[in-house]
Protein backbone atom coordinates (compact mmCIF):
# COMPACT_ATOMS: atom_id res chain seq x y z
CA UNK A 1 0.00 0.00 0.00
CA UNK A 2 2.67 2.25 0.87
CA UNK A 3 4.45 1.53 -2.80
CA UNK A 4 1.06 3.02 -3.87
CA UNK A 5 0.84 5.76 -2.42
CA UNK A 6 4.36 7.12 -3.00
CA UNK A 7 3.40 6.55 -6.91
CA UNK A 8 0.27 8.63 -6.77
CA UNK A 9 2.37 11.39 -4.49
CA UNK A 10 4.72 11.52 -7.64
CA UNK A 11 2.79 11.30 -10.22
CA UNK A 12 0.97 14.29 -8.70
CA UNK A 13 4.04 16.09 -7.83
CA UNK A 14 4.90 15.81 -11.65
CA UNK A 15 1.75 17.05 -12.47
CA UNK A 16 2.13 20.09 -10.03
CA UNK A 17 5.82 20.89 -11.59
CA UNK A 18 4.31 20.75 -14.91
CA UNK A 19 1.91 23.49 -14.14
CA UNK A 20 3.98 25.63 -12.03
CA UNK A 21 6.47 25.40 -15.17
CA UNK A 22 2.90 26.42 -17.61
CA UNK A 23 2.12 29.59 -15.35
CA UNK A 24 5.58 30.53 -14.14
CA UNK A 25 7.82 29.67 -16.76
CA UNK A 26 6.96 32.08 -19.89
CA UNK A 27 7.01 29.32 -22.14
CA UNK A 28 4.65 28.97 -24.97
CA UNK A 29 1.70 26.45 -24.51
CA UNK A 30 2.76 24.99 -28.21
CA UNK A 31 5.96 23.90 -26.20
CA UNK A 32 4.93 23.47 -23.05
CA UNK A 33 0.96 22.69 -23.11
CA UNK A 34 -1.05 22.92 -19.45
CA UNK A 35 -1.96 19.96 -18.19
CA UNK A 36 -5.60 20.51 -17.96
CA UNK A 37 -5.32 20.87 -22.04
CA UNK A 38 -3.87 17.92 -22.79
CA UNK A 39 -6.11 16.12 -20.53
CA UNK A 40 -9.09 17.43 -22.70
CA UNK A 41 -7.42 16.48 -25.36
CA UNK A 42 -7.07 12.83 -24.60
CA UNK A 43 -10.27 12.86 -22.99
CA UNK A 44 -11.65 13.98 -26.81
CA UNK A 45 -9.78 10.57 -27.95
CA UNK A 46 -11.87 8.15 -25.90
CA UNK A 47 -13.57 7.19 -28.89
CA UNK A 48 -11.20 5.62 -30.57
CA UNK A 49 -9.73 8.12 -32.59
CA UNK A 50 -6.54 7.90 -31.43
CA UNK A 51 -6.16 3.87 -32.32
CA UNK A 52 -7.33 4.39 -35.94
CA UNK A 53 -4.02 4.96 -37.38
CA UNK A 54 -2.47 1.69 -35.85
CA UNK A 55 -4.10 -0.01 -38.82
CA UNK A 56 -2.57 1.56 -41.53
CA UNK A 57 0.86 0.86 -39.82
CA UNK A 58 0.00 -2.72 -39.52
CA UNK A 59 -0.95 -2.60 -43.18
CA UNK A 60 2.38 -0.31 -43.99
CA UNK A 61 4.53 -3.40 -42.07
CA UNK A 62 3.09 -5.95 -44.00
CA UNK A 63 4.19 -4.21 -47.19
CA UNK A 64 7.67 -4.03 -45.81
CA UNK A 65 7.70 -7.52 -44.78
CA UNK A 66 6.43 -8.89 -48.31
CA UNK A 67 8.73 -6.36 -50.27
CA UNK A 68 11.80 -7.87 -48.16
CA UNK A 69 11.07 -10.98 -48.80
CA UNK A 70 10.41 -10.26 -52.72
CA UNK A 71 13.75 -8.43 -52.56
CA UNK A 72 15.45 -11.42 -50.75
CA UNK A 73 14.01 -14.25 -53.05
CA UNK A 74 14.65 -12.36 -56.31
CA UNK A 75 18.29 -11.36 -55.39
CA UNK A 76 18.99 -15.11 -54.62
CA UNK A 77 17.50 -15.89 -57.93
CA UNK A 78 19.94 -13.05 -60.10
CA UNK A 79 22.81 -14.11 -57.85
CA UNK A 80 22.64 -17.95 -58.15
CA UNK A 81 20.34 -18.03 -61.55
CA UNK A 82 17.06 -19.41 -61.83
CA UNK A 83 15.64 -22.51 -60.76
CA UNK A 84 17.36 -24.73 -63.73
CA UNK A 85 20.81 -23.25 -63.06
CA UNK A 86 21.47 -25.94 -60.44
CA UNK A 87 25.22 -26.42 -61.37
CA UNK A 88 26.04 -22.66 -61.21
CA UNK A 89 24.69 -22.55 -57.69
CA UNK A 90 26.53 -26.11 -56.90
CA UNK A 91 29.92 -24.33 -58.56
CA UNK A 92 30.14 -21.23 -56.79
CA UNK A 93 28.98 -22.99 -53.15
CA UNK A 94 32.60 -25.26 -54.06
CA UNK A 95 34.46 -22.35 -54.99
CA UNK A 96 33.06 -20.50 -51.73
CA UNK A 97 34.03 -23.37 -49.49
CA UNK A 98 37.71 -23.96 -51.18
CA UNK A 99 38.69 -20.43 -50.36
Amino acid sequence: MRHVLITIAFFAALICLWKAGTLFGGSSPVLLPPPEAVAEYLWALRDGSLLAPLSSHRHMAAEIYVTILTGFGLGHLLHYGGPGDRDHARDHRDRACDR
